[in-house]
């Protein structure tokens, strides 16, 4: 089982780009693995639509399909992420929060130098293999683990400003809102259930949210393999969810 542990199976359509040293295949062993999985009978897999790894784990194998979930604050990107868990079932989906990475003291939690970033990159590069993430505790927060799933989700408003991220991931969805509309619903949340006054949080959003959110969350819109609407009618998580079953090959 400890040499099963290490080990990584690639489909045969699936891609290789792992960032550390953490995720155990380099870059430069792409060709090479495929090259063994076709010799010893690669074949016999199952082809999965996406770029998907098994990880054998203890002598079985589990499917993980990491997706993640990025755009600017108040856009919809929570609601879509906890609907999935919600529709599929926590045994089938779990959530990995960038927002518990934000380094301690930062000046601002719109930016990327704001996440600590070699402990987000441990954690999702522990959820590609098919294992639990450890989020040390910060501040208030206590110590968690986040188990690896049939669907991990990645979610966060900086969540696709990291090239190595979207490289792991099997799918890439960019919640997309217009301003004015997360405002209101920053204020609905900051005010109505975290107790802030009006006037600081939109004072804050001026002067910092907006200004960062055009320059470093919006441009990663281009990066995404899907861009929605975070108006969320029954209709359009409908179609998320069936998008992400088939992908995820929960049918």
């Amino acid at each position: 089982p400890s040499i099963l542990a290490s080990i990584i199976v690639l489909l045969p359509n699936a891609v290789i780009t792992q960032p550390c040293a953490d995720c155990r295949v380099p870059t430069d062993c792409k060709k090479g693995l495929r090259r063994r999985l076709r010799k010893y009978g690669a074949g016999a897999l199952p082809r999965l639509q996406v770029s998907t790894l098994l990880h054998i784990c203890g002598g079985t194998m589990m499917q993980v399909f990491l997706m993640a979930i990025g755009g600017g604050t108040g856009a919809g990107k929570t609601t879509l992420a906890n609907t999935l868990q919600e529709q599929l079932g926590t045994e089938q989906v779990s959530i990995l929060h960038t927002d518990t990475f934000f380094r301690a003291g930062s000046s601002t939690h719109n930016r990327p130098e704001c996440i600590d970033e070699p402990q987000l990159q441990k954690a999702v590069c522990a959820l590609r293999r098919g294992e639990a993430a450890h989020i040390p505790a910060r501040g208030n927060r206590p110590e968690r683990i986040v188990e690896a799933r049939a669907v991990t989700v990645v979610e966060g408003h900086l969540s696709l400003c990291f090239p190595w991220l979207l490289e792991l991931v099997d799918l890439s969805i960019y919640v997309d809102m217009d301003d004015e509309e997360r405002l209101l619903r920053r204020i609905e949340r900051n005010v109505g259930q975290h107790g802030q006054e009006i006037n600081s949080v939109t004072s804050w959003y001026r002067q910092d949210v907006l200004h960062n959110h055009r320059r470093f969350t919006a441009p990663t819109k281009a990066a995404a393999d899907l861009i929605l609407w975070g108006d969320w009618n029954p209709r359009r998580l409908s179609r998320v969810l069936e998008i992400v079953r088939s992908l995820a090959g929960l049918d």
